[in-house]
């Protein structure tokens, strides 16, 4: 090639596309806009419906949402199993607690309609609800609630019965923790929302883990896998 060039006097010269007017490099350009995760890896056309599924995501909460399939933790205090989720490789979702802003407050509307809209673009597998077990404590029934902080925790129950039945519709696995005696476990919509989704109690003592104290759990869930956390000491 170098010869006939030589000989025939052709000048060649190489061709230069920007990236951003080249069609061939636009989905490597899609990592460094936040739509994919840095080695995010697709076959055929299946960065097109990731996509089109995150596009369901609200814009509030698109650009921390996961870049796959994710665990997602509701009510999660200081998020500790998220960073234990993290630490075993496994892709985590920002977990969701009012301390972290307004932006991950569940007792929003705006809130709980973007964590509908994690689920529905298939971006969460297994979703585990902590809820604050202080309204449900047996060591706290006898404190007088106003009518307010009673309304609040209606509603906060009723979305969290919702986003277990929409979890079991999807076919994402489904965790709820508190204690062993929280009255939680006999709130008849949550009953049936997880006999439903085919959740099993699993109960153990955080001393059988390795706690320097003994107290009871409960986890009601439809992942298989946790029935190895049972125990009692």
């Amino acid at each position: 090639a170098a010869g006939w060039q030589i000989a025939s006097g052709i000048d060649w010269r190489r061709r230069h596309v920007e990236s951003h007017r080249n069609p061939t490099d636009s989905d490597s350009r899609l990592a460094d806009a936040g739509q994919l995760s840095a080695g995010q890896r697709f076959f055929g056309n299946g960065v097109e419906g990731f996509l089109a599924k995150r596009k369901q995501v609200p814009a509030r909460l698109r650009g921390s949402a996961p870049g796959g399939p994710a665990v997602l933790e509701l009510f999660s205090g200081c998020g500790r199993l998220s960073a234990s989720c993290a630490d075993a490789g496994l892709r985590v979702a920002p977990p969701f607690d009012n301390q972290f802003g307004e932006a991950y407050d569940l007792t929003a509307p705006g809130v709980q309609r973007a964590v509908f809209g994690w689920l529905r673009a298939k971006l969460v597998w297994i979703l585990w609800i902590a809820v604050p077990c202080t309204f449900d404590s047996i060591a706290s029934s006898h404190v007088n609630r106003s009518g307010e902080a009673a309304r609040r925790r209606v509603k906060l129950l009723n979305f969290v019965v919702a986003i277990v039945r929409e979890a079991a519709r999807l076919g994402i696995g489904v965790v709820i923790e508190n204690p062993l005696g929280s009255r939680l476990w006999r709130h008849r919509a949550l009953r049936a929302a997880c006999r439903a989704a085919g959740c099993v109690d699993i109960d153990y003592d955080t001393c059988f883990h390795g706690m320097a104290y003994k107290k009871p759990q409960r986890l009601r869930t439809n992942v298989s896998a946790l029935t190895d956390v049972q125990g009692r000491c």
